[in-house]
């Protein structure tokens, strides 16, 4: 039987103190990759990445992915995002925000604060959505705000969004804040945009916040500017590769155990102990973590393809000389 394996022979996470990941605090005016920049700076490390783009308009939660931690970026990415936005109605943009060209504007003296409570409070669960012309999204190969940009034709491209615990926090029409839950590919924006058709007025997003990326909070999180990487790591922002993803079990092997993962191979009593470790969870988890008995470090994780399918994704072994390209038969 085949596995999908990946042999990593630098040192395992957590060998290094800036293994790991960090909460920051984007602020409003710079890109995703502006944070990045500076963190990479400061970390003294090009290893690093982040797990969804933040619009420069956007403020909020950025979880960036640190030396080993990048080998958990699309497990990051897979979380529940929360929002909380600032709308206005009766405008259209071209970009669905602030930012874009004024394609209508509306009279909305007609929108009374109970209608729009209504349509807002509606407007939840698995919606098929546009997605923004100006986006990253591609159509052959394309990006659509490439497309957008160049003045080009822009397909339409639909996706299913899936919103959730929408709640108002303030009305001063034609101004409104809502926070809600959305699933991974949602867009904001398109959300906002549907309300405005609903309302058959218009609906702009004028400024946003993420305040929640699962499993972590915004109030964990730290801004960057004018921080030592001592004072970071020191941070509860600051989250070791270990005490990533708290979702995942954790299992320590034993010394046949080890030495069979060491060669691509999982163990019988392995496999079983981790279906039954999946059993016991309340949702199904991503991954397990295999740690090391004596130093809790992490020397593997498998990923989980369902309750009774796991799969081993990357061993980290130090000090061999081993074929990257190694596979488990």
């Amino acid at each position: 039987m085949k596995r999908n394996l990946q042999l990593m022979t630098n040192n395992p996470p957590g060998s290094f103190p800036k293994d790991g990941i960090c909460l920051v605090n984007k602020p409003s005016g710079i890109t995703s990759h502006d944070v990045v920049y500076i963190a990479r700076k400061i970390f003294k490390t090009k290893a690093i990445g982040h797990t969804g783009t933040l619009d420069p308009l956007a403020s909020g939660l950025l979880i960036l992915t640190i030396e080993n931690a990048n080998k958990l970026s699309n497990y990051l990415m897979d979380g529940e995002k929360g929002y909380e936005a600032q709308i206005k109605i009766g405008i259209e943009t071209d970009s669905y925000d602030r930012t874009g060209k004024t394609i209508s504007e509306k009279d909305f003296s007609k929108i009374t604060p109970e209608k729009l409570k209504t349509e807002i409070l509606n407007l939840q669960g698995k919606l098929n959505l546009k997605v923004p012309s100006f986006s990253a999204v591609k159509v052959d190969g394309k990006k659509l705000y490439e497309l957008a940009r160049n003045n080009e034709e822009v397909p339409v491209v639909e996706r299913e969004m899936n919103f959730h615990s929408v709640e108002i926090v303030k009305m001063e029409i034609p101004f409104v804040t809502v926070k809600f839950k959305c699933s991974k590919g949602a867009y904001v924006r398109s959300w906002i945009q549907e309300l405005g058709r609903k309302l058959g007025v218009g609906a702009t997003m004028w400024e946003l916040k993420r305040d929640f990326n699962a499993p972590y909070e915004i109030s964990q999180s730290i801004e960057l500017e004018g921080k030592t990487l001592e004072e970071i790591l020191a941070s509860d922002a600051f989250i070791p590769f270990e005490k990533t993803l708290s979702d995942w079990p954790r299992l320590t092997v034993n010394e046949k155990e080890l030495g069979l993962l060491k060669n691509g191979c999982l163990a019988r009593s392995l496999e079983n102990t981790a279906l039954k470790a999946i059993k016991a969870t309340e949702t199904l988890p991503k991954g397990i973590f295999i740690v090391d008995p004596e130093t809790q470090k992490v020397i593997s994780f498998l990923e989980v393809l369902g309750p009774f399918q796991i799969k081993i994704k990357k061993v980290f072994i130090a000090d061999q000389n081993l074929d990257s390209s190694q596979k488990q038969e």
